[in-house]
């Protein structure tokens, strides 16, 4: 008898998540068919614009790694892709159970921007133990509140180290959003929380605040080219 309760509570649980999800589809399509975006679903996301996803910090967490809720479009002139991103992180042991982890990323195309490739975000205790260990960032002599605040990395450290000029590290201090992590890479300019899902409703608002990130990064690197 147990396991026919057992098969009731497991179909029950899968009507359920089914049905959410059906109303998270439609709630999306509507936002993104007022927002003059294209609902896809699935896909690439990069797909205008290949790019290598290694490139990017996001893309080398953990594993079984899915995209999903993907929507197209255009913000402001600029090709942008509104995806959720989910990758699963092994818990190591027998008694340890995986985590899994998802987050809403927008992803703005920037074509010959020149943007160096690079992972920008607030540092946390992890990374100040990791940088302790060798794990490498970028560091700017003379911006210590900087070093302190944010942990910059990429393999260009010299390109990178040009681009954040005195306005740009100003920006990152005083106007710039720390709880958003930023990812350069090619083309591409992708703004996103960590482990965090930004809901329908949220769409426009989220975009608009990412958006003027996105801008910045390409006024600043027009000036430093310009410089």
């Amino acid at each position: 008898m147990a396991w026919v309760v057992l098969i009731v509570l497991v179909g029950l649980l899968i009507w359920w998540a089914s049905k959410r999800e059906k109303k998270l589809v439609a709630k999306l399509q509507a936002e993104a068919q007022a927002m003059g975006f294209t609902y896809e679903g699935s896909g690439d996301p990069f797909r205008d614009a290949p790019v290598d996803a290694g490139g990017f910090s996001l893309f080398t967490h953990g594993d079984q790694r899915r995209i999903q809720h993907l929507l197209r479009g255009s913000a402001e002139g600029l090709d942008t892709v509104i995806f959720d991103y989910t990758y699963t992180v092994s818990g190591g042991g027998a008694d340890d159970s995986d985590q899994s982890y998802t987050q809403t990323v927008m992803a703005f195309r920037m074509p010959g921007s020149g943007l160096p490739q690079m992972h920008v975000q607030k540092t946390n205790f992890a990374l100040k133990v990791g940088s302790k260990l060798g794990y490498r960032r970028v560091e700017f002599p003379e911006h210590d509140e900087f070093n302190k605040k944010y942990f910059v990395r990429g393999p260009q450290e010299d390109a990178i180290r040009q681009f954040f000029s005195p306005d740009l590290v100003s920006y990152f201090e005083n106007g710039y959003d720390a709880t958003l992590v930023l990812d350069l890479n090619g083309d591409w300019v992708l703004v996103y929380r960590d482990h965090s899902r930004v809901t329908a409703s949220e769409l426009r608002n989220a975009l608009q605040l990412r958006l003027q990130v996105a801008q910045h990064m390409r006024q600043y690197r027009a000036r430093a080219a310009g410089a």
